[in-house]
């Protein structure tokens, strides 16, 4: 949790950053009770609305998203909160705050004031101000300050890295990628580290010298379903135990684990030709392999289940592979006159 408030009367508090969530306050017993807010999630993955509230004395509550880059503003409710205004600039945040991190309102409610969180995205310092109507609380832009440059690095701002899973591959069978980076800060930089992990807001993340700019990583698991998996990526350094991160990149792939299946084979002109028809749910059949009876298996085909591939009225063999490279069962195809029926 990074914020708490509390209304003037005590019959309201308010936590973010997920959320924010509003309780309700029994005058009596003090015990909380949970209430409505249709706050919009995220699609960061890491912290939402609420990571910095601030709360004006006529009940209307203002809540930073720093990764939609938005200022929603929010009113009370006989239940919890509603969303009353959302402001925001595209590229960027609102009147050109982009990452906004904090907000505040002044002492007599007047004016409300919205501050960039680092150098990352902007000049340190970067504060934008608005003026507050007067009962509905909607605002209208007044200035915007800029801060100096960073002191500490003479490098310009510079956009977030390249990031590529297996060379920018759309299919892999195993969990063990290569992480590669390209572009970015880059290697030589005041910005010695990176940091990895396959969850948007960061969480089970490690820590990476940032040369030599490839990384052996472990995906999440998929299970049986197709599902594609992101890898997020960003530049910066570690001190004290905490990363101090820039922009975030990221890159997937379809992790697919599943072996594909020969469906049914049916031989054709008098058996020297075979139509193979197989199945994968995942990445798609995109090769087939022929073994004739007393030698060795061929090379692999293009899998065509409609126009069939040329063999000998001897027994044959078949197996597909899929396009993350997984491979089925050999099948057994009998010689001339035989033919295998086909399974549902």
């Amino acid at each position: 949790m990074k914020s708490l408030l509390v209304d003037a009367d005590e019959a309201r508090i308010f936590s973010g950053p997920v959320g924010p969530l509003v309780e309700f306050r029994d005058p009596d017993s003090g015990e909380l009770s949970i209430g409505r807010s249709d706050m919009p999630v995220s699609a960061g993955g890491g912290e939402v609305a609420g990571s910095s509230m601030a709360l004006a004395g006529d009940g209307i509550l203002y809540a930073v998203d720093r990764w939609k880059h938005r200022l929603y503003q929010m009113a009370p409710t006989p239940d919890g909160i509603e969303v009353a205004g959302v402001y925001r600039e595209t590229p960027g945040g609102p009147e050109g705050v982009h990452d906004p991190r904090s907000v505040a309102v002044s002492p007599d409610g007047r004016h409300l004031y919205l501050a960039a969180g680092s150098e990352w995205s902007g000049p340190a310092g970067t504060v934008a101000g608005f003026a507050r109507a007067a009962g509905s609380g909607d605002l209208t832009f007044l200035s915007l300050f800029r801060g100096p440059p960073p002191a500490w690095s003479s490098y310009p701002p510079s956009p977030p890295p390249l990031v590529q899973i297996d060379s920018g591959a759309a299919y892999t069978n195993s969990r063990k990628v290569t992480i590669t980076l390209t572009g970015g800060y880059g290697q030589g930089s005041l910005l010695g580290e990176v940091q990895l992990s396959n969850d948007g807001g960061f969480g089970r993340a490690r820590i990476f010298p940032r040369a030599p700019s490839r990384y052996s990583w472990l995906l999440d698991s998929t299970g049986p379903e197709r599902l594609s998996k992101a890898v997020y990526v960003r530049e910066g350094s570690a001190t004290g135990g905490a990363f101090s991160g820039g922009p975030i990149a990221a890159d997937d792939i379809i992790l697919d684990e599943a072996d594909p299946r020969v469906l049914a084979t049916r031989r054709t002109r008098g058996g020297r030709r075979l139509q193979v028809r197989a199945v994968d749910g995942l990445s798609g059949v995109s090769r087939v392999q022929l073994a004739l009876k007393g030698r060795r298996h061929g090379g692999w085909k293009v899998y065509r289940p409609r126009a069939g591939y040329r063999v000998r009225r001897s027994k044959v063999r078949v197996r597909v592979r899929d396009r993350a490279g997984n491979v089925s069962r050999w099948r057994a195809v009998r010689a001339v006159g035989g033919r295998v029926p086909r399974q549902h």
